[in-house]
């Protein structure tokens, strides 16, 4: 008799089911909840949270009577009708929509037809997040339902005053480690910064560095932007300085002023303070990189990989 196939390994910390999970992201929730392809139009590539949307202008058609919630917000959101789509998309997530939930906590993160309110956008990624099983097939649903984990682990990490969430790094860190198996470049870059900054572990630079890497192979704007610092802190060193410009050439290549404008700002200011021959010389660099690691455009969920703290 053939041998029994194996089970994918989904986590290292137990995680792999809702339940798990739920022990892990919802004992410092806030008490009460803020008051007030599947997905038709859009890759997979969209729940990544470094793939933030712009607006996007979609042909004019009327909608089928009989749509979904989830199906009118979409339409609203690609015509750039924010306020619209929040509407619907906070009925669709009212009926039980995981999805919905999700574009609600991105919304809320952005600011997009509403305020940027960290505390509204947590309780949204947080409903996603609880839903996540590491068993399921990939595909978009659990690629919402994992962003939104990356995402609460985030929030632990940094804390929300005004939402009475606060700092738990550990918590953050065994988030991170689950969804890093699955390849999420939130996730990586999470435990690179947690590894480089000693944050709820000791400090382990060669650690930082390795997740750092992988995150930006998949040219995540934050992880981009945090190797740049790292060699600007060291730009005495020639090579340094030009390393820390081929990063930031990548980071404000794959950023837009309205999800990372701090990242716009860090690069003008860095580029006027070095000769336009380390700028030239930074651009081939980060060009070459870019043909070697293309940046990911469908392809967001992979079976989960076997360990992640090597």
């Amino acid at each position: 008799m053939p041998a029994p196939k194996k089970k994918a390994r989904a986590t290292l910390y137990g995680y792999a089911s809702a339940a798990g999970l739920a022990l892990a992201i919802s004992l410092a929730a806030p008490q009460s909840a803020p008051a007030n392809e599947q997905l038709v139009g859009f890759g997979e590539s969209m729940f990544f949270s470094f793939r933030q949307a712009t607006k996007q202008i979609a042909p004019d058609f009327d909608i089928r009577i009989w749509a979904s919630n989830l199906e009118k917000a979409l339409v609203a959101y690609r015509k750039g009708e924010f306020k619209r789509a929040h509407t619907l998309f906070k009925a669709a997530a009212d009926e039980g929509d995981v999805m919905a939930h999700w574009w609600l906590g991105r919304m809320y993160k952005l600011g997009q037809g509403v305020k940027k309110n960290e505390g509204k956008s947590f309780f949204h990624f947080r409903q996603a997040a609880l839903k996540f099983d590491g068993l399921e097939a990939p595909g978009p649903l659990m690629g919402a339902k994992l962003d939104s984990l990356v995402n609460v682990g985030q929030y632990y990490l940094q804390g929300i005053p005004a939402a009475k969430v606060r700092k738990q790094p550990k918590r953050a860190m065994h988030i991170f480690r689950t969804a890093a198996q699955f390849r999420h470049p939130g996730a990586q870059y999470g435990l690179g910064v947690m590894f480089y900054d000693g944050s709820g572990t000791a400090k382990r630079p060669r650690r930082a560095m390795k997740w750092l890497t992988l995150s930006a192979q998949k040219h995540f704007p934050l992880a981009l932007a945090k190797l740049g610092d790292i060699y600007w802190e060291r730009r005495k060193n020639p090579r340094n300085l030009l390393r820390a410009m081929m990063w930031y050439t990548l980071a404000q290549n794959a950023v837009t002023a309205e999800t990372h404008p701090s990242i716009l700002k860090r690069y003008s200011k860095m580029a006027k303070s070095v000769p336009e021959t380390v700028l030239h010389d930074a651009h081939l660099m980060a060009l070459r990189w870019s043909r070697k690691y293309p940046p990911p455009h469908h392809r967001i969920m992979q079976q989960p990989v076997g360990g992640t703290d090597e």
